[in-house]
């Protein structure tokens, strides 16, 4: 990010020498609503040794205002910075190399901490020398009410196999790193094509130079966005199998043995299963096809492929009548 780019709007330096053990840094973009309560959840916290870095990627609403009025009223610590949009991952890495503290904990806007978050989340770093990704369980919810709880059930000791054969286990809101660790893998990657998987593809990097810890407390809330459009779907789980397809070109650069290549083919598989589940729930049935036919070349003895097949031919057989 060019430095002619980057205005800040607000700079507030941590009170003790040292600087403190954790920057809260969230990316902002059109949410100056959701920001005063992310913040406000940060301001609640009963371990008080953060800054926060708030990154207004180029909003067209007042999101470097809100923040700026908030950190300003509380006296809080930290940054506000405005910045020509550069995407999420941009936001991100202008917002680690702002930050001064040891550990970087994420925030989305539309997310919240509960107020013991950062002390248990800090305790078991203690406890856990060498590991600098953490990442912790959360209540999901929807218009202000709780609808699930997302849990980290992968294995820390093959979180790498987890994340490129199983799924992502981490939401950003709930995941904590070290800074040295990040800059050491070049932070997060601002290609067009990693557009929303950013998040997955820096934590499978992350796993070449760190250990990952799993704390299984419900610590923050994450807002289940609205359903998306056609086009984001395909956007999303367009560049997600891109990713994956890449790493796994990577590794088996003369052919995967054949276990591993049906490892392959079903994670892929899950992908197009996903992606066609996504698109009959938003009424587009000719693209769910697509996905469903790539879905059963892959992996075709997998009963969920065939419950995903029968859902869509009853969407397409009642769409005929």
């Amino acid at each position: 990010m060019p430095t002619d780019s980057l205005f800040i709007v607000y700079s507030q330096p941590f009170p003790e020498s040292g600087g403190p053990a954790v920057s809260v840094v969230i990316p902002a973009y059109n949410s100056a609503g959701p920001l005063e309560r992310a913040l406000a959840s940060v301001n609640a916290q009963t371990f008080r040794d953060f800054e926060i870095i708030v990154v207004d990627d180029g909003s067209r609403q007042d999101d470097s205002g809100a923040a700026l009025r908030y950190l300003q009223t509380n006296v809080l610590p930290g940054r506000v910075i405005r910045q020509d949009n550069a995407g999420r991952a941009g936001a991100l890495n202008t917002g680690i190399a702002a930050s001064s503290g040891r550990y970087i904990a994420l925030l989305d806007t539309e997310d919240s901490w509960r107020p013991e978050k950062l002390a248990r989340v800090m305790a078991a770093l203690s406890a856990n020398p060498g590991i600098d990704l953490l990442a912790h369980d959360c209540a999901i919810t929807r218009a202000g009410k709780t609808i699930g709880r997302h849990i980290c059930a992968a294995d820390p000791a093959n979180a790498r196999d987890c994340l490129l054969y199983e799924d992502n286990p981490l939401i950003p809101s709930a995941t904590v790193f070290g800074k040295t660790a990040a800059l050491k893998i070049g932070g997060f990657r601002e290609s067009p094509d990693l557009q929303s998987v950013e998040d997955h593809d820096f934590c499978i990097r992350m796993c070449e130079v760190t250990g990952f810890y799993f704390l299984h407390e419900v610590l923050c809330e994450h807002q289940r966005p609205p359903r998306p459009s056609e086009e984001e779907i395909a956007r999303h789980y367009g560049n997600l199998d891109t990713m994956l397809s890449g790493y796994y070109a990577a590794l088996y650069a003369d052919g995967a043995p054949g276990a591993v290549r049906k490892r392959i083919n079903r994670r892929r598989a899950s992908v197009q299963r996903s992606w066609a589940k996504e698109l009959l729930l938003c009424g587009a049935g000719a693209a769910a096809g697509e996905r469903v036919r790539a879905m059963n070349r892959l992996d075709r003895f997998d009963g969920k492929n065939a419950a995903v097949t029968l859902w869509w031919l009853l969407k397409k057989i009642t769409a005929e009548k």
